[in-house]
């Protein structure tokens, strides 16, 4: 048994749950949510600036300041949209997930990912969510993000 077929069904719930607080916390959530996550991943990886992953996922920065991307709203909406989906599509279906997530991490190795950064994707997200939520997020809420994700990144890592 692999380790997402031991994810419990409250644990779902409870990452679902928060997931669409979040998007009801704004009717712009769709761009905010990518220009969030985007930000938190900077901060976190700064080493992102000059990185051509960047420019290939469709960032543009029109600063003298190197730290200040932004994605126009198309892009925005498709970071939020992907994390959406892969949430969405948790079920009973391991192997639709697990094809769905691998397919996911061959393209971030097209556009020059690294797994190396994973982890920190995931914590870009969860304090994306938590901006969004203009909160902490509960133990109980950060526990569930991060079985999912931690079986959702080393599932995308098996393509790299």
């Amino acid at each position: 048994m692999n380790a997402m077929e031991n994810i419990g069904y409250t644990t779902v719930a409870t990452l679902v749950d928060t997931w669409e607080e979040c998007r009801r916390s704004s009717p712009e959530f769709e761009e905010e949510f990518g220009q969030l996550a985007l930000e938190q991943m900077l901060f976190l990886e700064p080493s992102m600036v000059e990185s051509s992953v960047l420019k290939a996922a469709g960032f543009t920065n029109n600063s003298d300041n190197p730290m200040t991307f932004k994605l126009d709203a198309k892009n925005a909406k498709s970071i939020t949209e992907l994390v959406d989906s892969v949430i969405q599509m948790m079920g009973p279906d391991i192997d639709f997930v697990q094809n769905i997530l691998f397919n996911l991490g061959a393209r971030f190795l097209r556009i020059g990912g690294e797994a190396q950064i994973l982890p920190n994707v995931g914590l870009a997200l969860c304090m994306a969510m938590e901006l969004s939520l203009k909160r902490d997020m509960t133990a109980e809420e950060k526990d569930a993000f991060d079985e999912i994700y931690d079986c959702f990144s080393s599932e995308i890592a098996k393509a790299l």
